[in-house]
């Protein structure tokens, strides 16, 4: 196989694709106005699903990665009050200049 060939047999493959494409969407009228935009000028109840299922999508992310972080946060406190009493009484003595019992 030479590199024209090969080249050929890419762009047919393309158009192939974009033809697919097209038909897919002139097909399926209705799978081209399932998003919020398109659907502006409509006052019903399916446009304002949309909009509400995207500000769902939108915070979803934000809301994980927050729960994630206040997780993680409240964990390393809690770490940080039980090592808290235990280094204590080491303090103390280094302070004192004597060694801890």
């Amino acid at each position: 196989m030479t590199y024209e060939h090969g080249a050929a047999l890419g762009r047919s493959v393309r158009r192939v694709a974009a033809a697919l494409l097209v038909a897919a969407a002139v097909a399926a009228p209705r799978a081209a106005q399932a998003c919020y935009v398109c659907m502006s000028g409509r006052s019903d109840s399916s446009s304002r699903a949309f909009m509400l299922g995207s500000v769902l999508l939108s915070v979803l992310p934000f809301a994980l990665f927050g729960g994630i972080g206040v997780f993680v946060w409240r964990r390393f406190r809690a770490l940080e009050r039980e090592r808290a009493p235990a280094q204590e009484p080491e303090l103390r003595a280094q302070s004192a200049g004597t060694a801890p019992r």
